[in-house]
């Protein structure tokens, strides 16, 4: 039975590469990519730095290298955004696609350069980092050496003696990296020392290629009634799913001639372009084709560069090939492939071939893979498959070919078949990284009839959204009115969609929903890269060569960790018939085998599941969940959360040539890369931890392991003696940790051990890495009548470091515990000694400290005593020296009537006693003067009133004179203030008389007198009034 193959090569992403000239020892057409994001005004400094450091770079690899190799040609990609000006150079336009060697990124991430590899010792790596602020830096030692390890698969420096637990010792097995690298087809035959130059630089820009249609339409395209699934396919690749910047054509060709049909135009906005509808139109239907069978390919090839040559240039065009794919000569192969590679031609190739297939591998596979391109096989018995399928493989060359092209991040098919009306449910996420041209499609096989009752889909705010589009009816699907999912606020959201599908009698009404969206040019995007072990076309699989698959998922230039990878893999055998697919987890664990280095986003896993010689399919879904978010490094020590996603990859394909089986199980248990080793010197034994390897290399269950040792590493990997420690069961499944415990016999030396799988039919793995174990031994001492053979006994004598006190115990506890009395005796005595007085002196500060804190807050006079002497008759003034810390408060009458009341200084609530306004009704009736009474307008208040700021009280002349200057104090142990109390009586009844006396204020601070003032009698009764009102505590 045939199901449907959809195919794109393996190495689509690998172009010619480095080439190496073996005469002068040149490496010539190394590219260096500066990434998108970096903006236009660091071109000058960027590319001056840049030819710096890689100048630099190429005279150290050439001085390591013995002075055989040097770089001489560099190509400097640079964004497209990029002009002349930005650069102050010359930048040559370049089409075709060329893997980088080393990429510029942003500084995030870490600000040192770093190599991405994926394969083990000596096979090359992915690509070096190279960090913007990298660039300023003089240093190029690690540059050249990251180079060195990219170019010929090593693991560390240029040593001829490497640590026998190091990375490198280990994945090449012993060997050292100048005995690898020396090996390499770079210094194969004799060549003498070369002369060294300067690189050559040279400034690119990758430009959007013109897309050419190559149609084939003979009668054979119309097999099983397929041609109007091809010819509706390909309406919608025009119509709908290319930008309106591209410039495309169309070429139909068959087995007499071709033509251009439509010249290469640009399309235009969709739906109202005439470009669009003009080439749609122009795909003929299936009463137009051909009757000839058959097709001339070169023919096609060399019409569309005549289409490009009248489009100003006839290099850099993408084909896209449709055809059913047929067998060509071996010279006109060649040819083709001169003339594609003359014109800087990319040929996609899409074959629709006869049933069954007996030719895996086609010639076109063949153009594909020389021009960098992507190779499809599309064939099924199901018409609706072949249009999904085209559908499929015209996404993944739009995606390859235009920038922020539409990726798909969501499918699910629903099959044919079901008797009653049913109703399908699903939910998917637009997520941060794609939201942008989002779009929800259904697919169903008929355009007569879709077999579909409602559509519809709702929001997490419960907005419902159930007006379908039937407009695209004719091309096979529906889409819905309106969906805002690329609303800032809708940013990933979760949207469910219900379908509500109508029974089929014929079987019609299978159906496929898709979600496809683009990334926006302002923000981050991720992308999904795939590959295997093998870059070639034919792979050749063995027990000692396994097929690997490798799975680099990254955000821009970032890694992404804790994704989960998962993989389809379907395929065909010679024969043209299916072979059972298989799924299995792709891991970034860093077990070393195959997964060189965790945290990298390189997944990998070995395909045990390849049995047959054929042709296979490869589709790989990444997902990351909210309870497992996927992250990204977004500095060296930080992770940033990517949140929910999803991305769909299809069509990845390879081809396995030969399949060499020793039996009906051929694989052995993989490689233990990771094997450590926690030495338990209390117990003398050795805990030994690893990641598990599967029965059939990292899938299953491992049966048994051995656990070798020897005290001289070079042996392991030689074929050297070597002691087998233990063998032991597998107690674990493959990727778990699996532990084992020793005893250890052998003391005071390095032993190194290693540790091997093997599975229940005797295959067996390789050596793990090296893990050194020095245990030193315990000393057991015996008297000389207990010693057994081979026990040797201390003599007595100050020699012996380990000689037993013979004296009593007793003696020695006395005098232990007499030490320690003696110690806590001192230490309490001294304790006494040092607290008691520190505590009376604390004590006596504290007091001081707190009186000199209540005479400043409360605005306290700080004078020691203060005398208000009256001059006149003294029988008519009633004075007395009042007790510490007194209030006077004014009475009913200005006499000696006046009461004093005790103020607790203790209590800091009273927060001011100064209050202008306040007296006593009473005080209405005072014998003051009224000149007194009318400049102070009393009224009832409390006498503890709501405080006034500091900065707001008035400066009494009474204060300004008792007021000592704040250093004044410094030394007085303390600080007394006395308020005399006095009261007038006047000589007169009459309350204005002028018989008033005069009154001295006098200080004195510490039995010295500070300051003597004469005031009239008005100042005498407002100084009384302001004595009264800031005596306070």
């Amino acid at each position: 039975m045939w199901t449907r193959i959809l195919c794109v090569s393996a190495y689509v992403l690998v172009a010619t590469g480095v080439t190496f000239d073996a005469k002068t020892g040149e490496l010539k057409d190394v590219v260096v990519k500066i990434s998108e994001k970096i903006p236009a005004e660091l071109c000058n400094s960027l590319i001056e730095s840049l030819k710096n450091q890689l100048t630099t770079m190429s005279g150290s690899v050439y001085t390591s290298l013995d002075r055989q190799i040097y770089l001489s040609e560099i190509l400097v990609q640079v964004p497209s955004s990029w002009g002349d000006s930005d650069c102050k150079e010359n930048i040559r336009q370049i089409y075709q696609k060329k893997k980088p060697d080393m990429l510029v990124v942003e500084d995030y991430g870490g600000r040192r350069p770093h190599l991405q590899r994926s394969l083990g010792c000596g096979q090359p790596g992915d690509k070096i980092y190279l960090p913007v602020s990298y660039l300023a830096e003089n240093s190029t030692g690690l540059l050249s050496s990251l180079w060195i390890n990219l170019r010929y698969g090593v693991f560390g420096e240029l040593e001829d003696s490497i640590d026998p637990t190091s990375t490198h010792f280990s994945h090449c097995r012993g060997a050292s990296a100048r005995e690898v690298i020396f090996q390499h087809s770079d210094f194969s035959g004799s060549r003498s020392k070369v002369s060294f130059s300067t690189p050559r630089f040279s400034l690119v820009r990758s430009v959007e290629p013109k897309i050419l249609i190559l149609l084939e339409n003979s009668v054979e395209m119309n097999q099983n009634e397929q041609w109007d699934y091809i010819r509706t396919a390909c309406k919608k690749f025009i119509l709908h799913d290319l930008p309106a910047s591209t410039e495309l054509g169309l070429i139909l060709f068959n087995e007499e001639a071709a033509h251009i049909s439509y010249p290469v135009s640009r399309l235009g906005k969709r739906m109202i372009s005439g470009a669009r509808n003009g080439l749609a139109f122009s795909i003929p239907t299936k009463h137009s084709l051909s009757p000839r069978p058959g097709g001339c390919l070169s023919c096609a090839v060399n019409k569309a560069i005549e289409a490009l040559q009248t489009s100003r240039s006839s290099k850099g065009g993408v084909l896209v090939v449709i055809t059913k794919g047929r067998a060509m000569p071996s010279e006109a192969r060649v040819q083709l492939r001169n003339i594609c590679t003359k014109h800087q031609l990319q040929v996609n190739s899409i074959a629709i071939p006869e049933v069954p297939v007996v030719h895996p591998i086609l010639p076109l596979d063949q153009l594909a893979f020389h021009t960098s391109a992507n190779s499809f096989l599309v064939g099924s018995q199901s018409d609706s498959h072949v249009y999904m399928e085209l559908v499929d493989a015209l996404r993944v060359i739009q995606a390859d070919t235009v920038p922020h092209s539409k990726n798909l991040i969501y499918e699910k098919q629903f099959p044919s078949g079901h008797v009653d009306q049913v109703v399908e449910q699903g939910t998917f996420v637009v997520d941060k990284f794609a939201n942008s041209d989002t779009e929800f499609n259904v697919f169903f096989p008929r355009t007569t009839e879709s077999y579909i009752k409602s559509l519809g889909i709702v929001d997490r705010r419960l907005n419902k959204y159930t007006t379908v589009m039937d407009t695209t009816q004719s091309l096979h699907y529906y889409s819905l009115y309106k969906v805002p999912f690329d609303s800032v606020e809708n940013i990933g959201m979760r949207w469910n969609y219900s379908l509500e599908r109508l029974s089929s009698q014929s079987r019609d009404n299978q159906h496929v929903v898709q979600v496809v969206s683009a990334s926006a040019p302002n923000r981050r995007s991720i992308s999904l890269t795939l590959r295997t072990n093998q870059d070639e076309l034919a792979a050749s699989v063995s027990p000692t060569r396994p097929l690997i698959l490798y799975a680099h998922v990254q955000v821009d230039s970032l890694p992404v960790l804790n994704a989960r990878v998962e993989a389809l893999v379907t395929g065909v055998n010679k024969a043209g018939l299916p072979v059972g697919s298989s799924r299995l987890v792709l891991l970034d664990s860093g077990s070393g085998d195959p997964d060189i280095l965790i945290g990298d986003g390189v997944y990998s896993r070995y395909l045990t599941n390849i049995l047959e010689e054929g042709r296979y399919t490869v589709t790989v879904q990444v997902t990351s969940s909210l309870d497992t978010p996927a992250v990204t490094k977004k500095t060296s020590e930080t992770l940033e959360s990517l949140g929910e996603f999803s991305r769909v990859s299809k069509g990845f394909c390879f081809h396995v040539a030969s399949l060499q089986k020793t039996n009906s199980d051929f694989s052995p248990p993989s490689r233990i890369l990771d094997l450590s080793v926690q030495i338990l010197t209390s117990s003398q034994q050795l805990e030994f931890s690893w990641t598990a390897p599967g029965d059939d290399y990292d899938a299953g269950k491992v049966s048994s392991y051995k656990l070798f040792c020897t005290d001289d590493p070079n042996r392991l990997y030689s074929g050297g003696e070597q002691q087998l420690v233990t063998s032991f069961s597998g107690n674990v499944a493959a990727g778990r940790v699996e532990k084992h415990i020793i005893n250890v016999h052998e003391f005071n030396k390095n032993l190194f051990y290693t540790v091997v799988g093997v599975d229940d039919q005797g295959n067996t793995g390789q050596l793990s890495n090296v893990v050194r174990v020095y245990m030193p031994q315990a000393y057991q001492f015996h008297a000389k009548d207990q010693l057994t053979d081979g026990q040797e006994a201390f003599n007595d004598g100050l020699h012996n470091p380990f000689q037993v006190i013979k004296e009593p115990k007793k003696i020695i506890l006395y005098v232990v515990v007499g030490i320690v009395i003696v110690v806590v005796f001192t230490f309490l005595l001294v304790t006494l000694l040092l607290i008691v007085p520190r505590k009376l002196s604390r004590s006596s500060t504290d007091q001081q400290i707190i009186q000199e804190t209540i005479l400043k807050n409360h605005d306290m006079m700080k004078s020691s005593v203060v005398e208000l002497n009256v001059h006149g008759p003294k029988e008519n003034y009633i004075s007395s020296n009042l007790d510490l810390y007194n209030e006077v408060l004014p009475s009913s009458t200005y006499s000696s009537l006046d009461e004093l009341h005790p103020v607790d200084h203790h209590v800091d609530t009273m927060e001011t006693f100064r209050d202008p306004a306040y007296t006593p009704q009473q005080f209405n009736n005072s014998p003051l003067p009224n000149n007194l009474l009318a400049s102070h307008q009393f009224n009832n208040s409390p006498i503890y009133s709501k405080p006034l700021p500091k900065s707001q009280r008035t400066q009494s002349p009474v204060k300004s004179i008792l007021k000592k200057p704040r250093g004044e104090a410094d030394g007085e142990s303390e600080t007394n203030i006395y308020v005399s109390r006095w009261s007038y009586v006047p000589a007169s009844d009459n309350p204005d008389s002028a018989d008033v006396p005069n009154l001295d204020v006098t200080q004195h601070g510490g039995g010295a007198l500070r300051e003597t003032t004469d005031h009239k009698p008005d100042l005498v009764q407002n100084s009384c009034v302001l004595i009264q009102n800031s005596t306070r505590v």
